[in-house]
């Protein structure tokens, strides 16, 4: 009972951050890139990017949470690139046709070159010098750095040893982003790169955050390693990110790691569902809408009330590529003798 319960509340936090992440692009980033014909909109989620320091948190609390199960290092980056890579490649070709064929000139400066599309395929884009196909994707470059590192760990098998490794990790980090400030270093920025310093704080909490839940209990060590992560949220994102980053990571602990109910009304259906489709809503949605208001707008429907009609849109792109892709191709790894 506790094991489905801990799954419905981290299904909450992923699904209301897709949500918000989806209504912050369609109305206040939209705006800043291409401007509402009708100024301003009465919807305007300006707050809802930092429900990518969301995505990061789950990341590290999951992964935390497999990590004592995976033995082996192969097994470990086959579930990743089975999980992932399918869905984006569809989403890629599917968001450069919509921007080709339906984008018309204000998006032509938005369709990357073959040079650069092709260095998509990395999923690191931006490590490359490439224009991204989608401007979403630079997270999937943090994320899959962070895999990365968490396959050193297997390898290395120092699993029971991720507090210690957490602790050092912020603690380099802080030092990188502190030097950073006063020097302009090549190998202070590759370092960075390489230990994702400016973002490492929110899987940290993740990862911590497992801790608390499996064992019950916030020691010493928890304690240190959380203030270091809102120290380094402060320095690498400054003072809005952290206070969202403290009352995210509170909430997180009172609701996961204290195990509190929440009422029904936050376990329902449309939350579960944008979660189960989250990962290929997250990759299409952007682009693909931008290009449905644009249209829109040009044949009058200017009411902010008209953004119900691109998100039930790139909602039902995402189920049509999890049911398609993602649930087929992780269906085809649980054959294979694993799990995603």
């Amino acid at each position: 009972m506790e094991k489905s319960k801990k799954i419905k509340e981290l299904n909450l936090f992923r699904g209301l951050a897709a949500i918000f992440i989806v209504l912050y692009h369609f109305t206040t980033r939209y705006n800043e890139s291409f401007g509402h014909i009708k100024q301003p909109y009465l919807l305007n989620v300006s707050y809802g990017y930092m429900a990518v320091a969301v995505f990061f948190i789950l990341s590290g609390f999951l992964m935390a949470m497999k990590l004592n199960k995976e033995k082996s290092t192969k097994n470990f980056i086959k579930k990743r690139i089975v999980r992932l890579y399918p869905t984006y490649v569809v989403g890629m070709i599917l968001t450069t046709a919509i921007l080709i064929c339906f984008g018309g000139e204000e998006f032509s400066s938005r369709i990357c070159s073959f040079k650069d599309w092709l260095i998509n395929l990395t999923m690191m884009p931006s490590y490359f010098g490439a224009k991204p196909v989608d401007g979403v994707y630079w997270t999937l470059s943090i994320e899959i750095i962070f895999y990365i590192l968490i396959a050193c760990v297997i390898k290395f098998k120092k699993q029971k040893k991720i507090q210690s490794l957490s602790l050092v990790w912020i603690v380099i980090s802080i030092i990188i982003n502190i030097l950073q400030i006063f020097v302009n270093n090549r190998l202070l920025k590759i370092a960075s790169i390489l230990l994702i310093t400016e973002q490492v704080q929110r899987f940290i909490i993740g990862i911590i955050m497992y801790s608390i839940y499996k064992e019950d209990k916030i020691n010493k060590t928890n304690y240190i390693i959380l203030t270091l992560s809102v120290i380094n949220e402060y320095i690498s994102q400054g003072i809005e990110y952290t206070l969202f980053f403290v009352i995210f990571s509170v909430i997180f602990y009172l609701i996961i790691c204290r195990k509190n109910t929440l009422p029904n009304i936050f376990n329902n259906k449309f939350i579960n569902f944008i979660s189960d489709i989250s990962y290929p809503l997250y990759l299409t949605h952007q682009f693909i809408g931008y290009v449905i208001i644009n249209k829109l707008e040009k044949i009058g429907f200017i009411n902010e009330v008209y953004i119900i009609i691109p998100i039930v849109i790139v909602i039902t792109i995402a189920y049509l590529l999890h049911i398609l892709i993602e649930k087929r191709f992780n269906k085809l790894l649980i054959k294979d003798g694993g799990k995603t």
